[in-house]
């Protein structure tokens, strides 16, 4: 079964018919990225690389796509309490999440007597309802794999500042969207193409 993944949610926004396909099709039958595309990916890789060097964060270490072994390594970061996590690997048996971004908050949880929210690293000037629904499914696992679902989210926008949120004004439609995409990993004809500009 293919797991259902924060990308999947970003794209179902967009075009359902696009998570649909990701989610049957293997990689090699992918179309090769356009060049605004490559462009596109590596000015948001290189703005989370500078946002992130000015934090003491931590990495849970693994081999490559063993997310397995990077769920394991996330968890012993969060019991031990790291200020912040980058590249956490979030995972249940049929979704995975990568958020850019953990924060450690006081107060009780799972883990001790503190817990985390998520922070997505985004190059747009303003938030999108396809970036703050990612961030409710990242937030989602969160809250399984601590015991405490976070009151707040929130996205770093590429001026720098930061977007807070409420998870509770999200998460209806978050479950909304997760199970249309339960749906569509089930027979992706229930996302016909459309075409667009």
């Amino acid at each position: 079964m293919r797991r259902i993944t924060g990308t999947h949610v970003y794209s179902y926004v967009k075009c359902p018919r696009l998570a649909a396909l990701d989610l049957h099709l293997p990689r090699s039958e992918r179309r090769p990225s356009t060049e605004w595309e490559e462009f596109a990916a590596r000015r948001g890789r290189d703005f989370e690389d500078q946002f992130v060097a000015g934090l003491p964060i931590v990495a849970p270490s693994y081999p490559e796509r063993d997310f397995e072994a990077g769920a394991v390594a996330t968890r012993a970061l969060l019991t031990a309490g790291q200020e912040w996590i980058h590249q956490a690997v979030l995972l249940t048996e049929d979704r995975l999440g990568l958020p850019d971004l953990l924060r450690r908050l006081p107060g009780g949880s799972d883990l001790g007597e503190h817990h985390y929210e998520v922070i997505d690293v985004k190059t747009s000037g303003r938030p999108r309802s396809d970036q703050i629904l990612q961030v409710v499914f990242y937030t989602r696992l969160l809250a399984e794999l601590q015991g405490r679902m976070p009151t707040h989210g929130a996205l770093v926008l590429k001026d720098g500042r930061e977007e807070r949120f409420a998870i509770a004004d999200y998460e209806a439609a978050g479950r909304e969207v997760e199970a249309a995409l339960r749906r569509l990993r089930d027979d992706m004809t229930g996302a016909r193409p459309f075409l667009q500009s």
